[in-house]
């Protein structure tokens, strides 16, 4: 595939049939939650006496917190990725590693087989990084590798998706990091 190819279609950003985007109803409900106990702490506010202004401006800064949280919540984290033939939940994750490991990088993802071997070692950032999701049930898997070049993340593979064996063995290699 060339380079232009692999540079239009990013892991995070591009659709697979399988893969859809569903409401999260438990992080509705949590969210929900939050916004009940800010409406509350602000009531309570309202309720106290003028002589406990301690407790006032302790109340409305634990509202705010709790009502910021719930539209944060409502808004970025309400939709999860489900993998839809099994109905497993999809974890995004990347994973960053040393230079040192691009090319065995690059050959085990094109290959689309990540083996659990202690050689592999991430850390917390690099100039390789290796964007994967992975359903929580082993059945879906995909993984992309990219460089660090020119102040952004450059594709250095194509989009691999990996079969269920394939990605029962990259979960296997993601735990062992």
């Amino acid at each position: 595939m060339s380079q232009n190819q692999i540079q239009e279609a990013t892991l995070f950003a591009s659709r697979h049939d399988h893969v859809e985007k569903r409401l999260y109803i438990a992080g509705v409900v949590f969210s929900s939650l939050f916004a009940i106990l800010g409406g509350v702490c602000f009531f309570v506010t309202t309720r106290l006496p003028e002589t406990s202004s301690t407790w006032g401006m302790f109340l409305l800064v634990l509202g705010t917190a709790f009502l910021l949280t719930a539209v944060f919540r409502f808004f970025w984290k309400s939709k999860c990725l489900v993998y839809t033939p099994t109905g497993s939940m999809i974890s995004a994750r990347s994973i960053y590693f040393d230079p040192s490991f691009q090319e065995r990088l690059t050959e085990a993802v094109s290959r689309g087989q990540l083996h659990p071997d202690p050689v592999w070692k991430s850390s917390v950032s690099g100039s390789l990084r290796l964007d994967v999701l992975m359903s929580e049930d082993g059945s879906f898997g995909a993984i992309q590798l990219f460089r660090y070049v020119s102040y952004t993340y450059k594709p250095l593979t194509a989009i691999v998706y990996l079969s269920e064996a394939e990605a029962k063995e990259a979960k296997l290699f993601l735990v062992t990091l």
